[in-house]
């Protein structure tokens, strides 16, 4: 296989990777948590940093859109966080990318987005393991 041809299918591969992680990303996450709501607010607000995201008003309690470049009209995505007490006790903590543009299907920014849907439950998860040791 020569350059071209392997540069070639690696464009390919690339954009088949960002296509299914755009369909990813615009899928709701929830996590239910043994933390009181201020406790996972506090953990959700502290896993975006004012370098790569800035707070944005959007459609959930807490409302992230991530910093960037854009590129013919394509702006960062705004991730948004509801946190809800259940009934029977612990936290109901739903996030989901609230608003994005796409260009031939795929959204601009998404590993950033798709970065946070890994990193938020654990750090959840690492918060209420912290709580229980103390």
């Amino acid at each position: 296989m020569d350059l071209l041809t392997g540069l070639f299918f690696g464009l390919i591969t690339l954009v088949v990777v960002m296509w299914v992680l755009s369909v990813l990303a615009k899928r709701h996450v929830v996590v239910h948590t043994a933390l009181t709501p201020d406790r996972a607010a506090a953990v959700c607000d502290g896993k975006f940093s004012g370098l790569a995201w800035r707070r944005v008003d959007g459609r959930g309690a807490l409302n992230y859109q991530a910093r960037g470049f854009s590129f013919k009209g394509a702006t960062p995505p705004v991730m948004s966080i509801d946190i809800e007490p259940l009934e029977g006790g612990g936290t109901g903590v739903e996030f989901w990318m609230s608003a994005w543009t796409s260009q031939f299907g795929m959204v601009s920014h998404v590993e950033k987005v798709f970065w946070k849907r890994w990193t938020l439950p654990r750090a959840i998860q690492a918060a209420e393991a912290a709580q229980s040791i103390a």
